[in-house]
């Protein structure tokens, strides 16, 4: 079968293009692992180490996800520093996590020298280095490593960074000597051979499709086989799909960014002078290290929850000429990534980037911190499966009792991403613990299912209590059954208890039923009871509907016209108002500022209705006469304008400040900021709000109907008085508004979607 990899460097400079075959027939093993990345892998070793005959199925090829894809950063750690896991863990879990992070880095360099996979190309020594001048609390954390876990970093000052990073964007920096960088797919196909030699068995091409997880066997099925074992291992990380969805839950993809530069050793040395591998503090920052023997670098960066293509890397990376990696520019013009990580390099602006591709990891929803960054990885990766295979027999034997133990839990399937495993397991340990401490808590823990039980016929209890408090009424049962209508009317209270529990038996099955139905079917299914609720309500109103067919025609053309006339034209004219008040009030100019904060505290004082009158009736008074329709337009512009400047200035307010000193280190003007870097951000936050004044300016525009506009409103109420039917018009009218604002609704939701599609979290 051939190999499925995408384009990359790692792909490009592989040593074994071994192919293995797809999954075929029966397999009986005492262990199937599914996914072929570092932790399927490191767990399959481990287990072939210790005698056990092990498959493993992979969808792709060895290693094709973030595991062969990433930065190839081997070292200790976490993502959050050692005080907050501490906080969470306690100060000895903490300590026990660091040191299995050291042994994690360990043991895949015992594993290259071992195994002898020198095509992985082990190169010691990372940097990470500080973004801001900040020397004395990087040596204080020095000294807490070295004094908390007896492990050593080297504390660079800023003349010792600069000397081998020639870029006055970087300060000072920890040396990691021990620490190291690779070529992480070598690496992967090193060890999958050592798993095949030692007995093992890797199917490549062969999605799992399905799992069988009750009873001692499990069963694990492909498009074209199965495996027998008692134990499965999921290991599928930021690519884990909908054959296990409680693990799936657990994880948050997120995706990272990498590329390769072209070859230009003389230029690449006038900006790097060491081959350790180096990344900055934040924690989005840049990562990038030497490789082809310091002829190209290796760079990568962003993080986002939503991946998006490549295509869109770097465009326009070649306008900011100060820096090597700002002047390198793809050839298509992708424009997502503008890496600002190298020295002055002004001759630099016809480099390229290669290669470049995308890298999915998944995050733990309940503890990311202790997940890491993408450059340690590795580590937790390896500890996490050797844990993994001390775990397994535990799992087995403790099938059925409350979870505990070293591993937190008794599942069959176990879920693993190296630290995840181990701090998930703290975790539900330290859930446990507090729940334990109380008679109900440890009720809910001993038996699940009977306190599930009790929980839903309290709630039902509850339901009754209020409908009988409601005083509902027992005579739809008299419709439904016309034999109970005596006995209904001469036992009152006892009717109206038996029809509480009747509807909440109703809405208890209801809501069963609903939950056997996917998501998306459980939306439609609630909309659709709900509006026929509604329109059963409206039916017994015994509306003439012949009367709502007569008129109907009229209210849409004349009425519904005039009312998205005027609530167009207040929308784009409100906007420009707010935008300019929000500006105003973040202005530090007094007047402007003072203007702002009148025009804000004025129109959001005054009632709507009020200030239509003051424009229509007032405005003659000083000579300016202005007809009906323009003056409901301006005075809804100004009012809702005053109210969504307010949206905005909190929306341009929510952006860091970083952002705005960044567009100003790259050269653009305020006017250029504020339209490139600030709104498209801020529009994220200002949108969902905004949509709800668009909505209530639509309902609102009913208030003009006042000085006689024929919109829907007015016609509602002048139609409705030729008959008498005014309770139809006016529901036919409210319907209008709601579709409407349903429209709205719909749009803002789609403009939320684009605005949101690169969203970083």
């Amino acid at each position: 079968m051939p190999m499925t990899y995408p384009d990359t460097y790692y792909k490009r400079t592989m040593a074994d293009r071994t192919a293995r075959p797809v999954l075929s027939g029966t397999v009986e093993c005492d262990a199937v692992i599914v996914g072929g990345g570092l932790a399927g892998l490191s767990t399959a070793l481990q287990l072939a180490r210790a005698g056990k005959r092990v498959t493993v199925l992979e969808a792709e090829s060895v290693g094709f996800g973030a595991s062969g894809r990433n930065g190839g950063f081997v070292s200790p750690g976490y993502a959050t520093g050692g005080d907050d896991i501490a906080r969470v863990t306690g100060k000895d879990a903490a300590r026990k996590l660091h040191l299995l992070s050291v042994e994690g880095m360990e043991f895949i360099r015992e594993n290259i020298k071992t195994l002898g996979i020198d095509n992985a190309k082990p190169e010691p020594g990372i940097m990470s280095v500080l973004r801001y001048d900040d020397g004395a609390s990087l040596k204080a954390y020095a000294d807490e490593i070295s004094r908390e876990y007896g492990y050593e970093l080297e504390y660079m000052d800023r003349d010792a960074v600069r000397a081998v990073l020639k870029s006055d964007r970087y300060f000072q920096a920890l040396r990691n000597p021990t620490a190291f960088h690779m070529h992480p797919l070598n690496y992967l196909r090193g060890i999958a051979a050592e798993i095949e030699r030692l007995g093992g068995r890797i199917c490549e091409q062969s999605p799992a499709t399905s799992v069988v997880s009750s009873g001692s066997e499990k069963r694990v099925k492909t498009a074209r086989g199965e495996v027998k074992a008692p134990d499965v291992v999921f290991t599928t990380g930021g690519y884990t799909g909908s054959l296990n969805g409680k693990l799936k839950r657990s994880y948050l993809p997120i995706a990272t960014y990498v590329m390769v530069s072209e070859e230009a050793p003389e230029l690449i040395a006038t900006a790097i002078a060491t081959k350790h591998a180096i990344g900055d503090n934040r924690r989005a920052g840049d990562y990038y290290r030497l490789v082809d023997g310091g002829r190209r670098i290796l760079w990568g960066g962003r993080i986002t929850t939503r991946a998006a293509s490549t295509a869109g890397l770097v465009k326009d990376a070649g306008r900011n000429g100060r820096y090597l990696s700002a002047t390198c520019r793809t050839q298509d013009g992708a424009r997502l990534v503008r890496p600002h990580v190298l020295c002055p390099a002004p001759d630099a602006s016809d480099r390229t980037y290669e290669p470049r591709h995308l890298v999915l990891h998944g995050l733990w929803r309940s503890r990311p911190q202790y997940h890491g960054d993408r450059r340690q990885g590795h580590c937790r990766g390896h500890f996490g499966d050797k844990r993994t295979l001390q775990a397994l027999p535990t799992f087995r034997s403790r099938l059925g009792r409350r979870p505990g133990g070293a591993c937190g839990g008794t599942a069959h399937l176990l879920e693993t991403s190296g630290a995840g495993l181990v701090a998930r397991a703290c975790g539900l340990n330290s859930f446990y613990n507090k729940m334990g401490r109380n008679m109900i808590g440890r009720l809910i823990l001993t038996y699940p299912e009977a306190s599930r039980r009790a929980g839903g016929l309290l709630i039902l209890a509850i339901v009754v209590a209020i409908l009988y408090s409601l005083g509902v009424s027992s005579a739809w049962i008299g419709h439904v059954l016309p034999s109970l209508t005596d006995w209904l009317k001469e036992n009152p209270a006892i009717s109206r208890v038996v029809s509480s529990v009747l509807i909440a038996l109703i809405v208890a099955a209801n809501w069963q039923a609903l939950r056997q139905l996917s998501r998306r079917q459980q939306i439609v299914a609630v909309w659709l009871e709900l509006f026929a609720l509604l329109m059963l309500f409206f039916y017994s109103f015994d509306l003439s509907f012949a009367f709502i067919a007569k008129k109907i025609g009229f209210l849409i053309t004349q009425g519904v016209t005039t009312t998205l006339f005027i609530s167009a034209i207040s929308i784009v004219i409100a906007t420009i108002i707010a935008l300019a008040g929000a500006i105003a009030k973040l202005s530090n100019n007094g007047v402007i500022y003072g203007l702002a904060t009148f025009y804000t505290s004025l129109f959001r004082g005054l009632p709507l209705l009020m200030q239509i009158y003051i424009i229509y009736l007032g405005l003659p008074q000083v000579g300016y006469v202005i007809g009906a329709v323009p003056a409901g337009i301006l005075a809804l512009s100004l009012c809702y304008g005053a109210y969504m400047t307010e949206i905005f200035r909190a929306g341009i307010q929510s952006i860091n400040r970083g952002q705005t000193e960044g567009a100003t280190a790259l050269g653009l003007t305020p006017a250029q900021t504020m339209m490139l870097v600030i709104l498209p951000q801020a529009m994220r936050v200002i949108i969902p709000p905004t949509g709800n004044q668009f909505i209530a300016m639509l309902k609102d525009s009913s208030l003009v109907s006042v000085v006689g506009v024929w919109e829907i409103m007015y016609l509602a109420r002048t139609q409705g008085q030729t008959e008498f039917r005014h309770i139809e018009m006016l529901i036919t009218a409210s319907m209008i508004y709601w579709t409407l604002s349903i429209c709205l609704e719909y749009a803002q939701s789609r403009i939320e979607e684009r605005f949101g599609r690169f969203n970083v979290r």
